[in-house]
């Protein structure tokens, strides 16, 4: 039985409130000598935590293709080319430009990456030989500081040839908050190990409701995106260029020229790209996936039907049943989709009440022959909820014998087993709230609590075609485990199931 009351991981919430938030940064001229100060402070200490988390080495191009077997270059459809290691440029990161921004959670830092070569990112295929723009594409490292943590990414903006073509732009006054007006084209983000994280595909605003709303990881600030009216999946190259010279201002001329295929847009949300290593690490910017307006919720009040709310610590008191003695743990992270057979679809309309599907964790603990194994979601309290509503209560089910689609297992160790129940119990009195928290993310927490850090699974929020940001989804968790598997991740299974039976709780 689909459980409805998972609705709520995909709403609108209060986002029609905050949908068009522009963040706007002044400078009060008497307060220069102030904020001046301020600012170098700022860029001092994350030039000390840039070093630390690359354990202070030099850079080179070749950072961005750790992962392309034998450094392959795709010159063109029909074949490749090994990369020199001459086209391997160093990375000089120009700390004396850096710029800040504050915003009303969060400050955040650009600073200009340059190399010695030719080095930039491309929406299509470079020709041996060919010309090209020196501002093509613009690489910067991004810091993205609030008072609990600080994230770093290098984001690369490609300009479209459309937006450098224009007499009035201007590449080097786009930012992260702020592009402008007539700006387009697709910015690419990259954690600071080289894995590409997201894509995110952005075009003249033409209609308000190709309007997204963008969040940080872990920020609350929202800056506004323009997507383009209609949407192509666009290749992104790496591109290195040796033996270059400048013809003038604009262009270069290169003796050789090497690309490399790193992955793709993906139409429905105007971002979302096939990381390098899916398993892990988030990334500003859109979200992946996506839909079309005839997958998309309505604005309308639904009906949730759930089982009744239970006890997480007695459901959990079951595990000691079985003597921890030689014991072994394992934990599974499930998703169910609304529509089985399309895992684009975000709701389906033809169950009442409408289904959207549910993500859940399942616990086992296993000493011999005896085994106990426990499945539990997340849920919003009270059932009826329309998609304009604020947060609200929460509650707990059994979600034993709920069926899946998908799903990841690993196994635990004794401790890490007690830290997943310990993130559970945590995180069950949050309240519900489509948008921001919901059965996934509350799935998510207690699974990625017993994964490392570099092997988190991130979920971008799932953002539909008229823009409406509906959170983390079900169908948006299963996209991303069908991704992993792709890249070889044994650990995840595509094949429809369900949940062990409930055994009932232990008081």
């Amino acid at each position: 039985m689909k459980q409805t009351s998972k609705f709520k991981t995909h709403s609108l919430s209060k986002l029609t409130s905050v949908l068009f938030v522009f963040l706007t940064i002044s400078f009060n001229s008497c307060k220069k000598d102030s904020n001046e100060i301020q600012s170098k402070d700022i860029v001092s200490e994350t030039k000390e935590w840039f070093a630390l988390q690359t354990n202070n080495k030099s850079l080179t191009t070749s950072l961005f293709r750790q992962h392309i077997l034998n450094k392959t270059s795709s010159l063109d459809p029909s074949g490749t080319k090994t990369i020199p290691s001459n086209a391997d440029h160093p990375l000089s990161i120009d700390w004396k430009d850096a710029k800040t921004y504050q915003t009303s959670d969060s400050t955040i830092v650009e600073v200009p990456v340059r190399s010695s070569g030719i080095f930039n990112f491309n929406t299509e295929v470079p020709i041996n030989g060919k010309k090209m723009r020196t501002n093509k594409s613009i690489t910067k490292l991004l810091f993205i500081k609030t008072a609990l943590k600080t994230e770093g990414y290098f984001m690369t903006i490609i300009n479209s040839d459309e937006y450098l073509a224009e007499t009035s732009s201007n590449p080097s006054k786009n930012t992260f908050l702020q592009k402008e007006q007539n700006f387009t084209g697709t910015i690419v983000y990259h954690d600071l190990q080289g894995n590409m994280t997201n894509v995110v595909s952005i075009g003249k605003s033409t209609r308000l409701n190709k309007q997204e709303s963008l969040k940080s990881s872990f920020g609350t600030g929202r800056v506004s995106q323009a997507l383009p009216p209609t949407c192509v999946e666009t290749p992104i190259y790496e591109v290195f260029g040796v033996g270059c010279v400048d013809i003038n201002e604009y262009y270069i001329f290169c003796e050789s020229v090497y690309s490399v295929y790193v992955g793709h847009t993906i139409c429905g949300d105007g971002g979302g790209v096939p990381p390098t290593n899916p398993g892990g690490g988030g990334a500003p910017g859109g979200g992946s996936g996506g839909s079309n307006s005839s997958n998309e919720y309505n604005p309308q009040e639904f009906q949730f039907s759930s089982d009744p709310a239970i006890y997480l610590s007695d459901l959990f008191n079951c595990f000691n049943n079985i003597s921890s003695t030689m014991a072994t743990y394992s934990i599974t992270l499930s998703t169910d989709l609304p529509v089985n057979s399309d895992p684009n679809k975000l709701v389906n309309y033809s169950s009442f009440p409408p289904s959207p599907g549910h993500a859940f964790i399942t616990l086992t603990k296993t000493n011999g022959t005896n085994m106990v194994t426990k499945s539990f979601g997340f849920y919003p309290d009270p059932d009826i909820l329309s998609l304009t509503t604020g947060p609200v209560g929460s509650k707990m089910n059994d979600n034993g014998a709920h069926d899946y689609d998908a799903n990841i297992s690993m196994s635990l160790t004794a401790g890490e087993f007690q830290l997943a129940i310990s993130k559970a119990l945590e995180k069950r009195n949050m309240s519900y709230d489509i948008d921001k928290y919901n059965c996934t993310d509350y799935a998510l927490d207690v699974f990625n609590a017993v994964r490392d850090v570099s092997n988190k699974i991130e979920v971008p929020n799932w953002v539909g075609t008229l823009g409406y940001n509906y959170g983390k989804t079900p169908n948006g968790l299963y996209n991303r485990l069908a991704l992993m598997k792709s890249y070889g991740n044994n650990s995840i299974s595509l094949v429809k199931g369900n949940a062990t039976a409930k055994s009932g709780v232990c008081n």
